[in-house]
């Protein structure tokens, strides 16, 4: 799928050549002058525009302080929506007499939301690169002595596991120059010690060309982005520090064992090397959070197929604020562009359907989707009926997508922004991605990334019968209804 080929490339990006700096003469360097942890940041792509402007219903977009495009936007009484090139748009509301402003930025198939400061009459914001699989991240290469006393070495990043793609099998040091066996013959690693001390530059090169980048050996202070809450060698459990909408307490406030910390000096010798988060969440407490290999808790992770069920969440709030009347209206009734479609049993589909992935259309191969179409909805409406709706469960991304529609032709809203007002921001959660298709939907079944502190808060928001800090986002019935089985698969 896409997302998964976009990893693919710059897992290739990491093709590597690497030149290790210390200030010695080619006799004095050994393995040892090796060992430990260097990092630094990979570097990927520039952004194509880093910053804008809001002024009235005006946005200037810019690239190094250069305007590059301005948008003249369609500004109604409280929001305002402007599209430019190449997808680009952006999505802006206004609140308490605009003194507040809250937008998302979609360009290239991805939204995020847009972080604002105003000053006088004009709003403005640093935009990061809204590809989050394609944009700066930190690179761990750990050199360690084994039980034989040879050189070895893994390498690790904060947005990816690298094992998936390859090991390095073998660690050799002659004179200034280190080697490497990896697994994949697509990759290629060498090194050479040069004159700076604790320093590597990092140069890594694929078919697409060559970067350099310079790591740094850390101290055992500074592995503390590494491996979590070191004390010496040793492990020390922290309370989670504060967190928007969710209280926070000690494990043995809520009765856990201590002996489940002992996981954690497992996890830093290296047993578990590709975890990048672990969350403990009890009796509506916030008990433990780790970090692993530089991520942290700002970082955002991809949720994967688990966003099926926000997007559940979607549908019902729909229903919850008079937006659709029920699950069992027509599906393609939110598709009149599609109204040339033949045969009588998909026009039996209903939202129902969609949602319990029954609607009997043939499974599609969602990379082939999204690679060779356009248009996803389309795509996946075309396939022929394999059954009738109802009869047979099929897991299905792009039977899960045909809600996408649903959703926006219902509200008559962009669909991440319907998300983002409506569930996200209420639930005090302010960044997040989302993966948009080449029509501007929203992508319902996946590809949606959120910090795992905030993805805890969706679990909390079922636990308590759809209610958050009082408020009840979701009806009882709703989270009663989409909790319950419904398929037998």
């Amino acid at each position: 799928m896409l997302i998964k080929s976009s990893l693919h490339l710059i897992t290739l990006s990491l093709i590597l050549f690497l030149h290790l700096s210390c200030q010695r003469t080619d006799a004095e360097v050994s393995n040892k002058d090796l060992v430990g942890v260097w990092s630094g940041t990979l570097f990927q792509t520039e952004p194509v525009f880093d910053s804008l402007s809001l002024e009235v219903d005006t946005v200037f977009f810019f690239r190094k302080g250069i305007e590059t495009e301005r948008i003249i936007g369609n500004r109604t009484e409280d929001r305002l929506t402007g599209r430019g090139k190449n997808g680009l748009r952006v999505d802006i509301e206004f609140h308490t007499n605009e003194r507040e402003v809250v937008g998302l930025f979609t360009h290239d198939l991805w939204v995020k939301p847009i972080p604002f400061q105003k000053n006088g009459n004009i709003w403005t914001a640093k935009l990061k690169k809204p590809e989050i699989i394609d944009t700066d991240y930190l690179v761990f290469l750990e050199f360690f002595q084994d039980e034989e006393g040879k050189l070895q070495a893994i390498i690790q990043s904060n947005k990816e596991n690298r094992k998936a793609h390859f090991e390095i099998k073998e660690v050799k040091l002659i004179g200034n120059q280190v080697t490497f066996h990896i697994t994949n013959p697509n990759f290629h690693i060498q090194a050479n010690v040069g004159k700076e001390p604790n320093t590597i530059e990092l140069l890594y090169r694929n078919s697409g060309g060559e970067r350099q980048i310079e790591l740094k050996k850390l101290s055992p202070e500074d592995q503390i982005g590494y491996r979590p809450s070191i004390q010496g060698t040793e492990y020390t459990y922290k309370k989670p520090p504060s967190i928007a909408g969710l209280e926070t307490a000690s494990i043995s406030e809520v009765g856990i064992d201590t002996s489940l910390l002992a996981l954690f000096s497992q996890m830093n010798n290296g047993a578990y090397d590709h975890i990048h988060s672990l969350l403990v969440f009890k009796q509506n407490k916030l008990v433990l959070e780790e970090y692993f290999h530089g991520y942290q808790r700002g970082d955002l992770k991809d949720i994967r197929s688990a966003f099926k069920s926000i997007s559940a969440m979607l549908v019902g709030k729909t229903i919850n604020e008079g937006f659709l009347s029920d699950l069992n209206v027509p599906l393609l009734d939110f598709y009149p562009q599609y109204d040339t479609i033949q045969g009588t049993a998909k026009r039996l589909i209903t939202v129902e359907h969609a949602l319990t992935m029954t609607t009997g259309i043939e499974l599609e191969d969602e990379d082939e989707m999204q690679w060779n179409h356009q248009d996803w909805v389309g795509h996946k409406l075309s396939l022929p009926m394999v059954a009738m709706p109802g009869e047979e469960y099929s897991y299905s991304s792009g039977g899960m997508n045909l809600l996408s529609g649903v959703i926006s032709q219902s509200t008559q809203e962009y669909l991440p922004q319907y998300l983002y007002t409506n569930l996200l921001l209420p639930m005090e959660i302010e960044d997040f991605q989302m993966l948009t298709s080449p029509y501007g939907r929203g992508y319902l079944a996946g590809n949606v990334f959120l910090r795992p502190v905030d993805f805890i808060k969706f679990g909390v928001l079922v636990l308590n019968e759809g209610e958050w800090n009082g408020e009840q986002l979701l009806s009882k019935s709703w989270i009663a209804e989409m909790t319950s089985a419904k398929v037998e698969t």
